[in-house]
């Protein structure tokens, strides 16, 4: 038998996105982890009003705060105060009383949008083209090359334009081809935006801002005949841009506007247009444009030539390509394998391109502002654990830096509220000051993430460097939740809450009682960070010891459903939402504008409506979060367990037909509480399930998949669910709740994970997709099998349905009848 290796170069090259018209939810992208630039059609930034998702450019050093740093301080706030077991710890979750102070600390800082830089056509007869006069447009993403080339005509006219992103700073080559440009029909337009949100509701906040033009400043240096750069100012804070140029003379057309007109057109109409460059006859239809920013005022961006970018382009993403992980499903004679295989192809390009920074991301990336910017650190492990997996760990270390970087604010954040160690944020800005709010101030899923984390990053590099690097972050990241677990004295016990909101975030933080995820991240994160101690010669934590001996079980009873029957509909939309015949009309009754673009792209991709309908502009889902209705179910539900005997009670006697409950007082957890994250799956999926009962969990999954309202569910609830069948030796159901046919599990053209308007790109999804496509293909724990990471392809054939003479790699998590032919090399196992 022979062994052979995946053709990578074929595997990318027939997902590259091709896209044939204005596509309004999934405008494609170049970047390089640090900053995008997010395009239409004709390969720039021309005609934003025709897009949904907003064309921005973007990067992890632009941030600004309105009216200037310091405006308003924590101190300004009025915190609730939550007792916690005899202490009271206060919390910043409400407005009221200094609204003000609150909403500011909440948007600021937020990430600028650095420019809007594109074409504007001129008809034949002088007037400006719109979108519509755009003909036979195609636009291709070479994913191998970081090229994206754009071909339409105008008027008969062609215009091919060539657009592509430095690696390694941040700036941006154009290569435009048209007679149109001889002819003075062509410009480009450097629009420059404010900053500031305008809502303290964030979806209504994502648009650029066009308004308070007197707000900032834009000042031009125009440095030869053929660049320019201009110093921003806004506030406190600033930043300079820098373009140059082939042939065009640069024009201020008002005070944050500046067109570069070419041709024949400038003739007679310029004073000076005797400085323009001049072009010769052949070059007069071809424009080179480089432009780029730089955070500050003091820095000089160098900028190089459009080959110059372009063959740096196309260096990095074929090393991109060619070094990390891969996984080919050609064979399959599953037809949804296709699909597949393009969400994890684009998914791993869309990550590289905004998930793989000096900070962690934001949920949205680098396409437009979600939460004002700020990333969301319970996010970070869906985001940049796949990076681990898929042989590209170096990825992952650049964001890792930053928690030592913030690291004396967590500790003050703990010290601040009575705990121990590094209490870690949830929505942060670069300066990991906590975000005021209702539900993000009392999270704690998102602390053993830099644990495991740093753990992916030793695995691949086992040095005492890597140790030393992250050593402080592991045992201060253990020391806070250690000092959060309490000792229950009547159950010998440790406990976890309250106050806390876990990651399905619809129960009541003053309830909420050793939810079944965050029970079993606890065991598994100590436990992890004791090795971390043993590898730099220390004993094991007594302390955390003992924590692990005795935290309490996870929470079992009875699921509350009735087993009898299928549900209906209104219990579980999952066959409602396959089954809806999607008129985007119907579903957004008398829209128009950008209401109506935006339903009338859903219904162009099929996207079911189960939940997009009732989340217009960011609200909570129908049925989705309201604070104070979650904390009245709550304590009801809380209250009828109490009388019951609580749910601990039944915790250690588990029965036959008892499962997993989101927490220990949630006897509803399946019925009034059905809703968001399933997240008791996490404890036995994304986590290896130490405390976990196999047959228990087992019936849990079986009961979410029947009774949960997957509509309201996020883009890695299904991978997190899949995981979680596979473990459980049910492949083919795990495929199925990978590419369960919902709202929130749709991936666009640009290969984003579309959520509901307003968030119409998660990378949490994508994310989450290629940590289970790795977990199902290379195993885990002691189910992981195949040759070792870096060996090439796989060796073990247990997998039916490949090449003669082939031999293939066991993948676990795929049905094994056939169905699936999975090739993979380059990956590591999940614990």
């Amino acid at each position: 038998m022979t062994t052979q290796s995946i053709d990578r170069f074929k595997l990318v090259n027939r997902h590259n996105p091709v896209i044939r018209g204005v596509e309004p939810l999934a405008p494609l992208a170049v970047g390089n982890g640090e900053f995008a630039y997010n395009v239409d059609v004709t390969g720039m930034q021309s005609f934003p009003e025709a897009y949904v998702t907003p064309l921005g450019t973007q990067s992890h050093w632009g941030w600004h705060y309105s009216g200037g740093r310091g405006l308003h301080t924590e101190e300004e706030l009025s915190l609730q105060q939550f007792e916690t077991y005899g202490r009271q710890v206060g919390y910043a979750v409400s407005d009221a009383g200094h609204e003000e102070a609150y909403h500011w600390l909440r948007q600021n800082p937020h990430r600028m949008q650095l420019g809007q830089v594109g074409l504007s056509f001129l008809l034949a007869d002088g007037s400006r083209a719109a979108a519509g006069d755009l003909k036979q447009p195609e636009q291709a993403l070479s994913l191998w090359e970081g090229m994206l080339e754009s071909k339409y005509e105008i008027e008969g006219k062609p215009v091919r334009v060539w657009t592509c992103c430095h690696p390694n700073t941040d700036q941006i080559g154009i290569r435009i081809e048209s007679p149109l440009l001889a002819e003075g029909r062509i410009a480009v337009r450097f629009d420059f935006p404010a900053s500031d949100a305008e809502s303290n509701e964030w979806a209504k906040s994502i648009s650029l801002n066009w308004n308070h033009a007197s707000g900032h400043r834009t000042q031009l240096e125009q440095t030869s005949p053929a660049s320019a750069r201009w110093t921003r100012q806004l506030d406190e804070d600033g930043y300079q841009v820098a373009a140059v140029w082939t042939q065009g003379y640069l024009h201020q057309e008002s005070e944050h506007r500046f067109v570069l007109r070419t041709g024949e057109s400038l003739s007679g109409q310029l004073s000076d247009q005797a400085h323009a460059p001049k072009a010769s006859e052949a070059s007069a239809a071809v424009l080179e444009l480089s432009f780029g920013f730089s955070p500050g005022q003091d820095r000089v961006l160098e900028l190089t030539t459009f080959n110059d970018i372009a063959a740096a382009s196309k260096s990095h993403w074929a090393r991109f390509w060619t070094e990390g992980g891969a996984v080919d499903f050609s064979g399959s004679t599953d037809p949804r394998a296709v699909e597949l295989e393009r969400r994890v192809v684009l998914s791993q390009f869309n990550l590289a391109l905004h998930s793989a920074g000096s900070l962690p991301p934001q949920e949205t990336g680098l396409m437009y502002n979600s939460w004002y910017g700020k990333p969301h650190l319970e996010m970070h492990w869906w985001h940049a654990l796949q990076f681990g997996l898929w042989g590209r760990t170096q990825l992952l270390e650049r964001s890792m830096g930053w928690y030592n970087e913030i690291l004396p604010v967590a500790r003050r954040l703990a010290a601040s509220q009575g705990y121990s160690g590094a209490r870690w944020p949830k929505m942060v800005g670069p300066d990991g000051a906590q975000s005021p709010s209702p539900i993000a101030t009392l999270l704690i899923w998102q602390q053993p993430h830099p644990i495991v984390l740093a753990e992916l990053v030793y695995r691949s590099k086992p040095t005492e460097d890597t140790l030393q690097l992250y050593a402080d972050i592991v045992q201060e990241s253990a020391e806070f939740m250690a000092s959060f677990t309490v000792w229950d004295e009547a159950g010998q016990r440790y406990v976890l809450g309250p106050p806390m909101i876990p990651a399905q975030e619809n129960h009541a933080p003053g309830v909420t009682l050793n939810p079944t995820y965050e029970l079993e991240y606890w065991h598994y994160a100590l436990e992890l960070a004791q090795t971390w101690r043993e590898r730099r010669g220390l004993s094991r934590d007594a302390g955390w010891a003992h924590i692990c001996r005795n935290l309490s079980p996870l929470p079992v009873g009875p699921s509350g459903v009735d087993d009898t029957r299928l549900p209906t509909d209104s219990e579980n939309p999952h066959g409602a939402a396959d089954d809806t015949g999607f008129d985007a009309f119907s579903l957004f009754p008398g829209v128009t504008g950008e209401e109506g673009r935006e339903a009338s792209a859903l219904a162009a991709h099929d996207v079911s409506p189960a939940s997009a309908a009732s989340v217009r502009e960011g609200g909570a889902p129908a049925g989705g979060l309201d604070l104070q209705a979650a904390q009245a179910n709550a304590e009801s539900a809380a209250e009828a367990a109490i009388e019951a005997g609580s749910a601990y009670s039944d915790a250690g006697r588990l029965s036959t037909d008892s499962v997993y409950w989101a927490h220990e007082r949630c006897p509803e957890s399946f019925t009034r509480f059905n809703q968001d994250h399933p997240s008791m799956l996490g404890a036995l999926g994304m986590l290896p399930g130490a405390l976990v009962d196999l047959e228990t969990m087992r019936r849990t999954l079986q009961t979410v998949v029947r009774f949960w309202r997957w509509d309201t569910s996020w883009g890695w609830d299904f991978p997190m669910a899949a995981m979680t069948a596979a473990r459980l030796g049910e492949p083919e159901q795990a495929v199925d709740l990978l590419l369960m046919d919902q709202v929130k599990n749709k991936y666009l053209p640009n290969g984003h994970n579309y959520q509901r308007p307003g968030l119409t790109s998660y990378l949490p999804g994508n994310g989450g997709l290629l940590i289970a496509v790795a977990m199902m293909a290379c195993g885990w724990g002691t189910e992981s099998t195949g040759s070792h990471p870096s060996s090439g392809a796989a060796a073990d054939n247990r997998v039916n349905g490949g090449h003669a003479g082939e031999r293939l790699p066991h993948a676990p998590g795929f049905p094994q009848d056939g169905s699936w032919v999975v090739r993979w090399e380059g990956l590591s196992p999940l614990d």
